[in-house]
């Protein structure tokens, strides 16, 4: 994938910058997600940073 100076989990995965140090889903820009690894609870954890970020869509809309 030509990650040549790029970091897989674009953050380290050392505990001062995992669990709450991470990104969350909602971002201060309204409409504005973030679903990739640097936000909680990390990279590697498969699948769960885009469940988050949808889940926060939904609860924005008042679906949930």
């Amino acid at each position: 994938m030509g990650l040549t100076g790029g970091h897989i989990f674009q953050g380290e995965c050392l505990p001062p910058y995992m669990w709450a140090d991470r990104l969350a889903a909602r971002t201060p820009m309204r409409g504005i997600y973030l679903c990739g690894a640097s936000t909680h609870p990390g990279g590697s954890v498969i699948g769960i940073n885009g469940r988050n970020a949808a889940m926060a869509v939904l609860k924005d809309l008042g679906k949930i």
